[in-house]
């Protein structure tokens, strides 16, 4: 027969202040470690504030994201760029797409590229934050731990620099600039051609 627990049975000591404020203070710092939207950071707030503030995290121009000017949408895009140039949540930075070196802009809910239009381009590691360092900038991945375990993450003396330096690391091999080529190939092609020369061919 169900009983009501008295005050002294099955009652758990309410948790302190410090262990509350200990226990939020973690929860928010392991989730500043995703890559978070609008309703993480604004409770209350137009939906064209929100609209502009998520394309801004996930990598669209201002350009893109603001073509018919709407003052709210405007706000949250520049919003999500003052925090992001802060260093206070990830964002995605569309990189060359290796084939080609062309760059991906959003087209029906995807990433296609500008130069050969291949399309899905978006890639786990274009997702990042920049975070300033003594007198550089720090630009890691979104599963980056630390610089003595992890190696997803580049220095650069500016804010882009070190986005462009994260950037050469990009797993896939980097491109010569003539299609299917890359880089490496390119340059054994002209050690071959240097060596034969060499030889007197």
């Amino acid at each position: 027969m169900y009983r009501r627990a008295t005050d002294n049975e099955h009652k758990r000591p309410a948790p302190s202040r410090t262990d509350t404020t200990r226990w939020l203070s973690s929860s928010s710092e392991a989730r500043m470690n995703e890559l978070l939207f609008a309703d993480y950071f604004f409770k209350y707030a137009p939906g064209d504030f929100l609209g502009g503030f998520n394309s801004r995290i996930l990598g669209e121009a201002y350009t893109e994201a603001c073509r018919y000017p709407n003052p709210d949408r405007v706000a949250g895009w520049w919003k999500a760029d003052r925090m992001i140039g802060e260093g206070k949540c990830f964002f995605v930075e569309r990189f060359p797409h290796p084939p080609c070196s062309g760059y991906a802009f959003p087209y029906g809910g995807s990433w296609v590229c500008n130069s050969c239009g291949s399309s899905n381009l978006k890639e786990p590691w274009w997702t990042i934050k920049v975070v300033k360092d003594g007198n550089a900038f720090c630009c890691y991945g979104l599963d980056f731990v630390n610089l003595q375990e992890s190696s997803n993450f580049a220095f650069g003396d500016t804010f882009q620099g070190a986005i462009a330096n994260y950037g050469k690391q990009s797993p896939y091999p980097r491109m010569s600039g003539i299609p299917g080529i890359t880089q490496d190939e390119y340059n054994g092609i002209l050690n071959e051609e240097r060596i034969m020369a060499l030889k007197g061919r």
